[in-house]
């Protein structure tokens, strides 16, 4: 006996359950038997085609030898300790297993195996043959086979010469259709590689490697367990496995081997006797085998911890009629059952055809289980031919479609909430931390957060207009954006959904309520996320309109530079924010102002040094460059008004005067000189008496510039400013800390 994992488990599960129903092999060569022995191939198709994982169903095979000659019962026991041994640790309502049984003409019989890699209850992946499964299922497959003196694959006297590759069993299946087939190379080689053994040209295995070179270049595996062959002018070459072509070849031993092969000719005609050293191994492979199941059942145990008995939601899938909320089309459909004929079992095709018009009677039903029962019972009863048996498989494909809709409806659910919670509860700052990216000070407001790694510039925030999910912007890439589960595909596009979801559930687990309100940006509108990506995707400043119309020097440039920003034309730009995040940006024209939006006003905001011993408000972010450079003072905080005074900017300056740390700092009201100025500090001051007024010897602190430089000023001081803020707008929600304050 043996057992085998194959590499299928990625594509449509509805293709796998039907091959093993098919009454035929992919040469339309009919096998002699076909039943299965357990689970249902449509509830297994229909779970495994629904789950989000790259890799959707194991598929494995056990298979005896002619001579092993199992009985029914052999076969079953060895199937309950299979099912023990890969679902150590879980119950039953946990996985579910398919089993099909094929007999070959020549009696010799092997089962096919399918399971959905999920586990029922959790939803996450299972898989029952991860790298390494030899450890566990081979002391499984040599304790039964020493133990009933079958054929053991380990058996030195049955190791090949020549393993032949995929082809060679394709043509072995085409000769008993009856196909003419090209002759393989690989059995010419091997052949050689024997008349060389037995006449003694070889005496070491490296002689195998010397014997072949005449052939075209040679090289082994690094395991040693193959070799290849490369003729003249071919770019592919012929690989070789078997016991000529391993590192370990012994030719002495192989001669020794062919000599007690041919005094037990007639050793495999059925099983083995069991002799000592058979019950020696025995005892072995079961040690060998508790141990490993022991590891599996731990293992299930901490990756798919339950809660305790008794809890309401211990059984996901409850065992009851389909319910008129059902919809078990979807699972019926899945699978195409082939038009073989009769199964060995006895299930007719007519037995299939009257389950899915059943299915489809019950996912009609609208009144009830009672009228479901009535339809079901009536399809059934037309289809006179089928037997009492059929009927029973009907009912049971039903109930199994009901329980496919339930699973599925389960699948989704789970799949949809852990992918929301991905997007509200992990800090995307937090995983970007991870791959080396920083946050950065300037430039970051409460709301929108600037990231660095390189010369990549992210931007974070929380999006209020979609469910306060975390969202990322590449500044320098403009394809590059998305949530959390975005970022890290981008980051490592190898990596499939599942092996996504892994690395987030572990940031999910360390994620808790303070950390990811420390990490978390305030949840902003669309339109502040807009307005932030407009801003940050502006230039730095290089014009010299400043320089020449203002008289502000570059040292004063420099010290504003992180809140200055040109446009297209090369006009000057200065940030304006609420309390949050950024709401757009004020133009300096040369004879007005202008606004980027036409929203709610913020306000022009810049600290100079580490601490905060003044407040000075001043008209505008030029009229804050101007005052800087006469009154050059450190630790102070400059408030541009933007030449406007809302409501919702009177709510931020008095929150801020409000603040414990700040009613006691010196505030100077450094207005421009007009009508409207004097209105502006009158109301300041009626909240802030202790505010004193500063006004210049010009209409503007630009003018005294230019006077004090002994430049004539450009601007016209009569000239309209032109402003487009919303006067009437909402106030600003309340905050706990300012905006680069």
């Amino acid at each position: 006996m043996l057992i085998k994992f194959l590499p299928h488990g990625s594509g449509d599960a509805s293709k796998a359950a039907a091959y093993v129903l098919d009454e035929a092999d992919h040469l339309n060569v009919r096998r002699e038997g076909v039943s299965v022995l357990r689970g249902n191939l449509q509830l297994f198709a229909a779970i495994a085609n629904n789950l989000p994982f790259r890799q959707r169903y194991t598929s494995g095979v056990v298979a005896w030898a002619e001579g092993d000659a199992p009985t029914d019962e052999d076969i079953e026991a060895v199937l309950n300790e299979f099912e023990r041994v890969a679902f150590a640790g879980l119950d039953p309502d946990e996985y579910q297993l398919n089993v099909v049984q094929h007999v070959e003409p020549n009696g010799s019989k092997h089962v096919h195996i399918l399971v959905p890699r999920v586990n029922l209850r959790s939803k996450k992946s299972l898989n029952i043959a991860p790298p390494g499964w030899e450890g566990l299922f081979y002391p499984l497959r040599n304790a039964w086979n020493n133990e009933q003196g079958w054929a053991r694959p380990d058996d030195p006297l049955r190791k090949r010469d020549h393993c032949p590759d995929f082809h060679a069993y394709i043509d072995a299946a085409a000769l008993r259709a009856g196909l003419q087939v090209e002759p393989q190379s690989r059995s010419e080689l091997t052949k050689f590689i024997k008349q060389q053994v037995e006449n003694g040209q070889i005496k070491h295995c490296d002689d195998v490697l010397l014997e072949l070179q005449q052939f075209g270049k040679v090289n082994r595996s690094k395991k040693g367990d193959y070799i290849r062959v490369i003729p003249p002018g071919f770019d592919k070459g012929l690989r070789l496995k078997g016991a000529f072509f391993e590192a370990d070849f012994d030719p002495a031993i192989w001669i020794a081997n062919e000599q007690q092969r041919g005094k037990n000719q007639n050793r495999y005609s059925g099983r083995e006797k069991v002799t000592l050293d058979h019950q020696k191994r025995a005892k072995q492979a079961r040690r060998e085998l508790a141990e490993a199941v022991e590891k599996r059942r731990q293992y299930h145990q901490d990756r798919y911890h339950r809660p305790a008995k008794g809890v309401s939601d211990q059984a996901v899938i409850p065992d009851r009629e389909v319910g008129a909320d059902a919809d078990p089309m979807a699972a019926l459909d899945q699978l195409q059952i082939p038009n073989k004929g009769n199964t060995s079992d006895g299930i007719r095709e007519d037995s299939y055809s009257a389950a899915q018009s059943a299915g489809r009677a019950v996912c009609e039903a609208s009144d009830g289980v009672s009228n479901a029962a009535a339809k079901l019972g009536a399809t059934i009863e037309r289809h006179d031919r089928a037997t009492e048996r059929d009927g029973q498989r009907v009912r049971a494909v039903a109930r199994e479609s009901g329980r496919a809709a339930q699973i599925i409806r389960q699948l989704d659910e789970h799949n949809r909430d852990e992918l929301v919670r991905f997007k509200t509860d992990v800090s995307l700052i937090a995983v970007a931390k991870s791959y080396g990216y920083l946050p950065q000070k300037n430039g970051s407001t409460p709301g929108s957060v600037l990231l660095k790694k390189g010369s990549e510039t992210l931007l974070c925030v929380t999006n209020s207009d979609n469910n306060n999910y975390e969202q990322y912007y590449n500044l320098t890439d403009g394809h590059d954006s998305g949530s959390v589960i975005d970022f890290v595909q981008r980051r490592e596009p190898h990596l499939n959904l599942g092996q996504i979801r892994r690395k987030l559930r572990l940031h999910l687990k360390a994620m808790t309520s303070d950390r990811l309100a420390e990490f978390k940006p305030r949840a902003v509108s669309r339109q502040h996320i807009i307005q932030a990506l407009e801003w940050h995707r502006l230039p730095p400043y290089q014009g010299d309109l400043l320089q020449h119309q203002f008289h502000i020097d570059g040292e004063s440039i420099e010290v504003f530079a992180d809140k200055l920003r040109q446009n297209e034309s090369g006009l000057p730009c200065f940030r304006h924010v609420d309390r949050t995040s950024i709401v757009g940006y004020e133009i300096e024209t040369g004879s007005g102002i202008v606004f980027s939006t036409s929203g709610p006003a913020g306000l022009f905001t810049h600290r100079i040094g580490q601490d905060v011993d003044r407040v000075v408000i001043v008209s505008s972010a030029v009229e804050a460059m101007a005052y800087h450079q006469l009154n050059a003072q450190e630790d102070t905080v400059y408030i541009g008004l933007g030449n406007a005074l809302s409501e919702s900017q009177l709510g931020m300056l008095f929150g801020y005067f409000a603040r414990d740390d700040r009613q006691k700092t010196p505030v100077v009201i450094a207005l421009s000189h007009t009508e409207q100025a004097l209105k502006f500090a009158e109301r300041i001051q009626a909240e802030r008496p202790s505010a004193s007024c500063v006004w210049p010897n010009s209409v503007t602190w630009s003018d005294e510039l230019g006077r004090s430089v002994g430049k004539k000023p450009v601007r016209n001081k009569n000239a309209r400013i032109e402003v487009r803020h919303d006067l009437n707008s909402d106030s600003y929600p309340r905050s706990d800390f300012d905006v680069d304050w």
